[in-house]
């Protein structure tokens, strides 16, 4: 989202909070606070999980993603690697949001598709979500036709992080 939306008298209005769930409606979250980033991931873990073949993840700073009362229950998580949980819905197994802990890129992130949506059936605020790049490109079983940059791995600035155990089957 644009960081000047929101601003009245010279003060910073409050970030907006997202709303996302699963596809049977059990498991909800909200988002607090501002989009960090948008990031197409072509990884393995992530086509496997999603069964597509990639998945574009919204990102936000560390503990922004939470489940809304009542849904805890049916908040389910497991690793994927050593430094990254995934929740999903425990009766419908939809993927909900992730937390990633490397040094360096702590974070909360969600699908894209998981967030909330109008009557219309589109993702509410989607136009202030646009992807900044591919990242695991070289995994990709797809071609993407934009002008997106395409990353082998993370981002640039983000070479430091040992990836291998960030996602050990990429």
């Amino acid at each position: 989202m644009d960081g000047d939306a929101g601003q009245q008298g010279g003060q910073a209005a409050e970030p907006p909070t997202l709303n996302g769930g699963c596809f049977c409606g059990k498991a909800c979250f909200q988002a607090a606070g501002p989009v960090v980033m948008v990031y197409n991931c072509h990884c393995t873990i992530c086509q496997r999980l999603h069964g597509a073949p990639f998945a574009r993840f919204v990102y936000f700073a560390p503990g922004a993603i939470t489940p809304k009362a009542g849904s805890e229950e049916f908040v389910g998580s497991f690793r994927t690697s050593e430094t990254v949980v995934r929740y999903h819905c425990r009766v419908c197994a939809s993927p909900l949001y992730g937390e990633i802990n490397p040094k360096g890129f702590e974070c909360t992130c969600c699908p894209l598709t998981a967030l909330e949506r109008g009557p219309d059936g589109r993702v509410l605020g989607l136009e202030g979500l646009k992807p900044m790049g591919h990242n695991y490109y070289v995994h990709r079983v797809a071609d993407a036709d934009d002008d997106l940059p395409k990353n082998d791995a993370l981002p640039p600035g983000f070479e430091s992080l040992d990836c291998g155990k960030m996602y050990p089957h990429c």
